[in-house]
């Protein structure tokens, strides 16, 4: 009985020094708090295609080849609200016989369909675009929301390529490489 007395006022004694001691005795001090906000890891920005080879359809002499392309995908892991550009670079269809004989790559439109998977608001119109050998803009993704760290946007490509064929060039297969790329 006698310690639960001696602990019961050594506490009540403590509590009584301590709570007007905190207050006689205040005191403040700042601190600064400072970071850098960064891409998850590995973030940043990737691009992938459905498959290594489109095929459009056969056309004679002085009309217009029309296809699909593959699948396009942009991911975005950056984070924020930088939005991105996707570009396309062809070389000039060679034929596949003689790779002397061309056709020029500026002969080529592409027109992308919807961009599916948009995350954090904003847009990424499609429009028509005369591709050329050299990175040509196609989708230019805008005003997206920060917060919205992952994005896996995707372009179907549905009869979005097209290709004008000239009256002068031979007869054959042409094969040219297209370039997906995200800025």
């Amino acid at each position: 009985m006698r310690k639960t007395l001696i602990a019961a006022a050594a506490i009540a004694a403590t509590a009584g020094l301590l709570i007007p001691g905190a207050v006689a005795n205040a005191a403040t001090d700042t601190q600064v708090v400072d970071f850098t906000v960064t891409a998850a890891a590995g973030g940043g920005l990737s691009v992938t295609i459905g498959g290594p080879v489109s095929t459009l359809a056969l056309q004679s002499l002085g009309t217009t080849a029309k296809g699909s392309l593959t699948l396009f995908g942009i991911g975005d892991s950056r984070g924020g609200a930088t939005g991105w550009n996707a570009s396309l670079a062809l070389e000039d269809f060679a034929n596949v016989s003689n790779p002397a004989m061309k056709i020029p790559a500026t002969n080529a439109t592409y027109t992308p369909n919807s961009v599916l998977g948009l995350i954090g608001g904003g847009s990424a119109p499609v429009v028509s675009t005369q591709l050329k050998n050299t990175p040509t803009v196609v989708i230019t993704r805008s005003n997206r929301i920060p917060g919205a760290w992952l994005e896996a946007a995707t372009v179907p490509n549905v009869d979005a390529l097209s290709v004008e064929i000239p009256t002068s060039v031979a007869l054959g297969q042409y094969k040219a490489t297209l370039t997906l790329s995200a800025v």
